[in-house]
C-alpha cells in the first residue's frame, strides 16, 4: 500500500515553493533513496498541479557538484531540493524560482560534543538567543538549516563552503515564518541569500529560493 506524501505550499517573495515529507525508512542504499526522491518529486509536481511531458518520465540527475536536477520532459522546468529528517523525507521544488535549497535540521543532532565554536559565531548567536528563548538546540538547528539550505541553492554545498563562511542574521518574523539572510564569503563563492524558516516540534526546515 502506497503512503501519501503530507504537501504543502509557501509564497515567498522569490515565488511559490511546494513542499512535503514522505516516510522512507533509513535505508542508505544509493538505488532505494534516488527512487525515494523520484516518488517524492512525482507527488509533489501533481499537488503543485505542474504537468509533465505525457511522453517522457519525470528524471532526477545531479550536477557535476551534486545538486539535483529535475527534468519533467518538455513541460515546465522546476527547481528541486531534498533533506533526509531521520526515517523521512522531504522535499520542495519550485517552477517560478530557477534555483532552490531546502533542508530540515533536528534538534536532537546539536547536543553535548557537537563543535558549536567550528559551525557557529558569536554574532549568530547573540542574533538569535532571545527569539529562541537561548535553546542551544534550537538555535543551532535554525542556524544549521539555514546554512545548508543556502549552499545548496549556491549548488555547491559544504565541499567548497564551509559553515563557519557564513553568517546568518535575522531579519523579521512573518506569522510562522521566520525570514532571515546567510552572507557566505568564502573563496568559492561569495554573496547573501535569503532564508525563509519553519519551526517544528523536532526543529527546523528552511527554504533558500535563488
Amino acid at each position: 500500500m502506497s503512503i501519501s506524501m503530507r504537501s504543502s505550499k509557501l509564497d515567498l517573495p522569490e515565488g511559490r515553493v511546494f513542499f512535503g515529507d514522505l516516510p522512507c525508512g533509513a535505508s542508505r542504499d544509493p538505488a532505494a533513496r534516488a527512487e525515494a526522491k523520484l516518488r517524492s518529486a512525482d507527488s509533489l509536481l501533481a499537488f503543485a498541479g505542474i504537468k509533465a511531458c505525457p511522453a517522457a518520465p519525470t528524471l532526477l540527475r545531479a550536477d557535476r557538484f551534486g545538486r539535483p536536477e529535475l527534468s519533467i520532459g518538455s513541460g515546465q522546468p522546476a527547481a528541486v531540493s531534498f533533506s533526509w529528517q531521520a526515517d523521512r523525507l522531504w522535499t520542495a521544488l519550485s517552477s517560478q524560482c530557477p534555483r532552490l535549497g531546502m533542508d530540515a535540521a533536528l534538534c536532537a543532532d546539536f547536543g553535548d560534543g557537537y563543535p558549536f565554536a567550528k559551525v557557529f559565531n558569536e554574532r549568530e548567536w547573540k542574533g538569535i538567543s532571545a527569539l529562541l528563548d537561548a535553546s542551544v538546540a534550537r538555535g543551532a538547528s535554525f542556524l544549521w538549516s539555514a546554512k545548508e539550505a543556502a549552499v545548496k541553492m549556491v549548488g555547491w554545498g559544504f565541499g567548497f563552503v564551509q559553515p563557519g563562511h557564513i553568517s546568518v542574521t535575522i531579519s523579521k518574523s512573518r506569522g510562522n515564518l521566520l525570514e532571515s539572510r546567510a552572507d557566505i564569503a568564502s573563496r568559492a563563492w561569495t554573496g547573501k541569500v535569503n532564508i525563509y524558516s519553519i519551526e517544528h516540534p523536532w526543529g527546523w526546515l528552511s527554504f533558500a529560493p535563488g
